[in-house]
């Protein structure tokens, strides 16, 4: 049994640490205010009526909570595996059932990024969802939490990272527990094998024949069966994933351009540039003023 923690981000002494990291910052892509695990033996009851600024992500791992949310105050039980959401400026109470020690992990986190991020990996909000116990879960925390321990130069930018693995991790469960169809698509294996090449290897040439021969199939019909599954040609999905990688690069680092194409697979930074412009309608320094990070 895990004792209580708690990792904040800001670290102050005239304020209590919740206070100033109940933070909500919409000119940032992605930003986690705080992490911890709770880990309560005695009763208790807890309302907040305007909620709070972040969203609040909560993941149960012993006991059974009843919490009400929303405008109408409308009650979910908790149990162990539930993942539940709340979103900024939420009422929220809960209270424990039963006399079992109530357990779980928590983060708080905000930017304009978040509704991509959540709508991208199927997590909804203010709905109960059964994540199980997944093997890795606890490290993938404990991970979190040694980022806010650390405190290098590179920490917001680490534990926007962990957030995304755990955010992923919980999606990919869902996906398989069939509420993603589009995900879930016994289709959707038969290509594992070069989708995996594709994600691991965005900075490298990626031939579309290379590709089909992992799959065993004709180029024609690899093209054919990737453009079933995803509307759209391998190559574009390609280029799709390589822009995606480019923004959050713009948005969550200071890398000069010229090493962000290459690290999303242009050899030429202008024809990278173009690309970029030509897709976004501005330049890839513009876009980088416009939305990157507060904390560059």
């Amino acid at each position: 049994m895990l004792p209580a923690q708690a990792y904040y981000r800001l670290t102050t002494h005239s304020n209590p640490p919740d206070y100033v990291n109940n933070i909500e910052q919409n000119n940032t892509y992605l930003l986690v205010n705080c992490a911890g695990y709770e880990n309560l033996q005695h009763p208790f009851y807890r309302i907040q009526p305007g909620g709070r600024n972040d969203y609040y992500m909560m993941y149960m791992c012993g006991g059974i909570l009843d919490a009400a949310t929303g405008d109408t105050a409308d009650t979910v039980t908790l149990s162990p595996g539930h993942l539940f959401i709340i979103p900024p400026h939420t009422f929220f109470r809960y209270k424990p059932v039963g006399n079992d020690a109530i357990q779980y992990f928590w983060i708080h986190f905000t930017g304009s990024g978040v509704p991509d991020l959540l709508s991208d990996c199927s997590l909804p909000l203010l709905t109960p969802c059964d994540v199980g116990s997944p093997e890795n879960i606890e490290d993938k925390y404990h991970e979190l939490f040694k980022v806010f321990m650390h405190r290098d130069p590179c920490m917001d930018t680490a534990a926007v990272s962990r957030l995304m693995d755990i955010c992923v991790l919980f999606g990919r469960i869902l996906q398989r527990h069939g509420m993603d169809d589009y995900s879930a698509s016994p289709k959707h294996h038969k290509l594992s094998a070069s989708l995996s090449y594709i994600y691991e290897n965005l900075s490298a040439p990626l031939s579309i024949p290379a590709l089909a021969e992992m799959e065993n199939l004709k180029v024609s019909r690899y093209r054919a069966l990737f453009y079933e599954i995803f509307g759209i040609s391998p190559l574009a999905y390609i280029t799709n994933l390589r822009m995606q990688r480019a923004v959050a690069l713009l948005s969550l680092t200071n890398l000069p351009v010229s090493q962000i194409a290459s690290a999303v697979g242009y050899e030429d930074p202008l024809y990278f540039s173009r690309s970029f412009r030509q897709r976004f309608k501005v330049s890839p320094t513009t876009y980088r003023k416009q939305n990157g990070s507060a904390f560059f």
